[in-house]
């Protein structure tokens, strides 16, 4: 080849090197992009007659400087960043919202029964009744503030997923879109349109800020994109959409247009995949409040119940639990008491069973609202008396504990008058002597009361009834006493069913997943596990989240180190190749002017 023609090839080739130089600088600050560089080649060699002196050199191709496994680890750990950040968003707020040491719903109920324990020295006194309602009414507000703080975190998680399926929707079909357009300009493996691969693979990345994506090569240059675990989400030009569908209760869930909805376990990775792996915790926090609120307010009700107010009057329900709202619908006091009703029991016995069981705590706080309002109404007194004693010992106190009781059969008929006790006592203990109907019912010690007993059924083996009374003086020389309904009332400082309140604290109200009709937990146990867990959760997501931040930087630079445009690299390759460009031109006008001489010499 002549002078001048491989002069040629030089400038051809030196104009192909800055022209792609010149695109690396513009595209530096684009998303995605990855340094390109050219490949050359000399041409094949003719002999001279004297040996091979070349004929040139070729530009053959473009490429990427690219590290596809680099690429891949940038992609994984954009997915699990995302994960932990979104999972994060969340469970701070949780916790901060539960966790709270002066308004969470743990520090009213511990004021709440700081205030019952100092009406219980001055039962008469108005003004720390009222503060007992007032405490109440606090921890009431409290449970309302951390369920609706739930409620709101659960809104946000479905907002999340409708933006986030809109997001993913719209990657799909830009990826599905560059799949189409590389393919038809795919020539196999060299002069590849490398701006469009980036792109795409750009596009990959943004997809994995939303959920887990992995991508498998396929035919023309195309790639499939799999989402989760593994769900179709773009085969070569053709995405599949995904939509948002009513879920279980309040939650909504993700499917594919044609309607087969997706379980949410699939749906791993990306913000998306952290805010459905939240709403569990959301979830079971709500669940475990609504029990405690349940166990509390049930109680609480209960042992109202069994005590005598101001005026003497039977109590009445401290808290109101109504559910008249969808889906439970209770229009009337009948239907919430068969609801509650249900809700005590197992499933094995006619109650819920664990699916409406989870739906009726969850739903709890929202049925929950203070009863009474008037100080007076507070029953602070015991609803049975002790007459006719005999003996040198007295009965100094009466009450009934509905929170222990097994059987209620006693209490009932005692507090309705239709059955009075006869009770003997000697140095050995006390006895039931009538009605022959209770007989066979025991008196025997009660644990942590100084002269406190307590009465037990005849059942096989015998069971809690709840009555208790305590004994001052000596029993030792006999005597006997009746226990009934309290039909004159004038113990105005009487605090024996405010003493059964403060036993509530340290009672195991709260009911396990198992349903039974007693409880598994104290309320603040319940609270504390409750508390627990969320910030177990909380601690270990922001040890992992700090741990994927810090491994998706690691890896963009590794990447970044490969693939990425070095302005000083660029601005010395643009020198070069602009020194070749000059020197490829002197090249060819060296080869014009030995031209030049050729043509003198024959017109000569």
């Amino acid at each position: 080849m002549s002078l001048f023609n491989i002069g040629l090839s030089g400038l051809n080739s030196a104009a192909a090197g800055m022209s792609v130089t010149g695109q690396n600088i513009n595209g530096m600050n684009v998303a995605g992009y990855t340094r390109k560089d050219i490949i050359q080649q000399t041409l094949y060699p003719q002999s001279a007659g004297y040996g091979y002196p070349g004929n040139g050199v070729q530009v053959t191709d473009v490429r990427r400087v690219y590290d596809g496994f680099l690429n891949k680890q940038v992609q994984t750990a954009t997915s699990a960043s995302n994960y932990y950040s979104s999972k994060l968003s969340y469970l701070n707020q949780l916790d901060s919202t539960l966790a709270n040491s002066s308004t969470g719903v743990s520090s009213q109920l511990q004021t709440f029964f700081s205030a019952i324990q100092t009406l219980a020295t001055d039962p008469n006194s108005v003004p720390s009744r009222q503060a007992m309602l007032d405490q109440a009414s606090s921890m009431v507000n409290s449970f309302k503030a951390a369920n609706d703080r739930i409620e709101e975190l659960r809104s946000g998680v479905n907002t999340e997923v409708k933006s986030s399926v809109t997001q993913i929707n719209a990657l799909a079909k830009q990826i599905a879109s560059l799949n189409q357009q590389i393919s038809q300009l795919w020539q196999g493996d060299t002069q590849q349109p490398l701006d469009l691969i980036d792109q795409r693979d750009q596009a990959i990345t943004e997809l994995n800020k939303y959920v887990k994506a992995s991508s498998v090569p396929s035919d023309s240059g195309k790639v499939n994109v799999f989402i989760g675990s593994g769900q179709s989400m773009v085969l070569g030009g053709t995405p599949f959409e995904l939509q948002v569908m009513p879920g279980s209760g309040k939650d909504l869930q993700i499917g594919y247009k044609d309607g087969s909805p997706l379980p949410s376990d699939l749906l791993t990775g990306g913000s998306l995949g952290g805010a459905l792996s939240v709403r569990k915790t959301l979830v079971q926090s709500q669940e475990e409040l609504g029990a405690t609120a349940l166990g509390m307010a049930i109680n609480f009700n209960n042992q109202q119940k069994a005590g005598l107010d101001k005026n003497g009057a039977q109590g009445t329900d401290m808290f109101t639990l109504n559910f008249n709202f969808p889906p439970w619908s209770a229009a009337t006091p009948a239907a919430n008491a068969a609801l509650l009703d249900s809700y005590s029991k197992t499933f094995a016995n006619g109650g819920m069973d664990d699916a409406t069981r989870s739906a009726f705590e969850s739903d709890a706080i929202n049925a929950l609202s203070l009863a009474i309002t008037q100080p007076d109404k507070i029953a602070a007194a015991s609803p049975l008396k002790a007459t006719g004693t005999t003996g040198a010992a007295t009965v100094s106190a009466t009450s009934i504990s509905r929170a222990t009781a097994q059987d209620n059969t006693l209490a009932d008929d005692l507090m309705a008058g239709t059955a009075s006790l006869t009770i003997n006592y000697t140095a050995t203990g006390l006895s039931i002597s009538a009605p022959a109907a209770y007989s066979g019912y025991t008196v025997v010690a009660r644990p942590g009361v100084t002269g406190g007993y307590k009465i037990m059924s005849n059942g096989t083996p015998p069971e809690e009834t709840g009555v208790n009374l305590t004994m001052n003086g000596t029993l030792a020389g006999g005597g006997t006493f009746q226990l009934g309904k309290n039909t004159s009332f004038t113990e105005k400082a009487d605090n024996s069913n405010l003493l059964e309140f403060t036993n509530l604290q340290t009672a195991n109200l709260v009911q396990g997943t198992n349903g039974s009709a007693t409880g598994t937990m104290t309320l603040q146990g319940a609270l504390g596990q409750t508390v627990t867990s969320v910030g177990s959760i909380t601690n270990e997501t922001k040890v992992m989240n700090d741990a994927q931040t810090n491994s998706l930087k690691q890896v963009t630079l590794a990447r970044e180190s490969v693939s990425g445009v070095n302005l000083d690299e660029e601005t010395i390759n643009l020198l070069k190749y602009q020194q070749a460009y000059q020197a490829s031109g002197k090249v060819i006008q060296t080869a014009g002017t030995l031209f030049d001489t050729i043509l003198n010499a024959v017109g000569g």
